[in-house]
């Protein structure tokens, strides 16, 4: 087997999603195609994401690159793949559970590809982290390098102190820091504020994501680059963009903090700190007025953080009487007073 997996002829689709979540070589390496695979069976995405990455986000991405055209596939034949309607992930029995897509084709039927994907194209949109890039640059002090630090980089950063400090897997450092970074930033708004471009907003200014905006919002990291930003670098590269909802449509992009801000919120001893990207655009004005507290949803919250560490289920998993049910049931045991149906379903961000 080859010591760099990017000097392969081609990925699988376990090699791809399993590159998104971790940008690890080995891992890559390990879900490898390989001839016999009863006496050396691939470990495959399916097996990969059982620790505590979120599969989700990950599959989410690697489906949304696959239809826009920026990751181009290949089926077993070596011809081009250029339908993609009603594209899913799913899993077949040999190699032992590897994951293949499922389209639809003209006639409406379903139909099985195992792609072959070029890791060169992965590489220029997913590119490898490179050493000393995290814990060992001095320079997230330096005002030249840019007044703002992407969130992606934000969570890379702090996913690997908590995983130094702690000895945590890094995918569970990183729901860790997730966590950090979202109580912080709607608890004391002063200390860490979030930034970003409305979507809807045709003036593409930066602005502040207040507490109550962050009520119901779900993060993918791995996108949100704005549309300025990628021409003027001309590769895409990572930001971070939310949604209203896990499954809403895109209401943020090109995620970002106050490099000043960041640094006295996190930064310690040295100041050693994560790669920064800039944005396009700096904020105009200072940020919007701190809200007020409120400690009801805050306890629901607390709550569902502790019950869906993971994230709050989608309906259809866990219904909104059920979610009330177990939520008040914990809020009983600490010893406080129940929540209205309400309150709970405004912290899961089901309700306005």
């Amino acid at each position: 087997m080859e010591a760099d997996p990017f000097e392969q002829p081609y990925w699988n689709l376990d090699q791809y999603l399993i590159w998104l979540a971790s940008r690890d070589p080995a891992a890559v390496l390990n879900a490898t195609d390989r001839p016999n695979s009863r006496t050396n069976q691939p470990i495959g995405w399916r097996e990969y994401r059982g620790s505590n990455v979120d599969r989700q986000k990950v599959e989410m991405e690697a489906v949304r690159a696959i239809k826009g055209g920026n990751i181009k596939i290949r089926d077993r034949s070596n011809r081009k793949c250029k339908r993609f309607a009603g594209l899913a992930i799913k899993f077949e029995g040999e190699p032992t559970f590897a994951a293949v897509l499922m389209r639809r084709t003209k006639r409406g039927r379903r139909q099985k590809v195992r792609p072959r994907l070029n890791p060169q194209d992965i590489a220029r949109l997913y590119r490898a982290p490179t050493p000393s890039t995290i814990r060992d640059r001095p320079d997230v002090e330096n005002p030249v390098v840019g007044p703002f630090i992407a969130y992606y980089d934000v969570l890379n950063w702090l996913a690997e102190r908590i995983s130094l400090r702690e000895s945590l897997p890094i995918d569970e450092a990183g729901s860790r820091a997730e966590k950090t970074i979202r109580y912080i930033c709607m608890n004391t708004p002063e200390k860490l504020t979030m930034w970003g471009f409305r979507k809807a907003d045709p003036d593409a200014e930066l602005k502040s994501v207040t507490p109550q905006t962050w009520q119901g919002l779900w993060i993918n990291p791995l996108a949100g680059q704005p549309e300025t930003d990628l021409r003027a670098v001309g590769h895409r590269r990572e930001y971070g963009a939310a949604t209203k909802g896990e499954y809403g449509p895109v209401i943020w992009t090109g995620l970002c903090f106050d490099r000043e801000q960041f640094v006295a919120a996190f930064v310690t001893g040295a100041g050693n700190g994560p790669p920064t990207h800039t944005p396009a655009a700096r904020p105009t004005q200072p940020a919007e007025r701190i809200a007020r507290k409120q400690p009801l949803r805050e306890r629901a919250q607390s709550a569902l953080d502790e019950l869906y560490p993971n994230g709050v289920p989608d309906q259809v998993s866990v219904s909104g009487p059920e979610l009330s049910s177990a939520v008040n049931a914990l809020i009983k045991k600490r010893g406080q007073k129940e929540l209205s149906h309400d309150t709970i379903l405004r912290a899961a961000g089901r309700r306005k």
